[in-house]
């Protein structure tokens, strides 16, 4: 699971304390993982839309890149 520290969103806030509830949550999965991210451009959209940290506008390839890293390695 991935979030922006930064996500004013409040269905997917990105604090480690809520990335640790949803971990706990998923019971059945073999593994799993929190990662917070940080940085990107100025939001340009409202808080729970693409061009804002909950979109990780602006670090898009950086998340990507990550998410297939973690996915490849499990």
């Amino acid at each position: 699971m991935v979030s922006h520290r930064d996500d004013d969103c409040d269905c997917t806030p990105g604090s480690a304390a809520a990335g640790s509830r949803l971990v706990a949550a998923l019971t059945s999965a073999s593994a799993k993982e929190h990662k917070i991210f940080t940085g990107g451009w100025a939001p340009i959209s409202g808080p729970c839309a693409a061009r804002a940290p909950h979109g990780f506008f602006g670090i898009e390839e950086r998340v990507v890149e990550s998410i297939a890293g973690w996915i490849k390695a499990h």
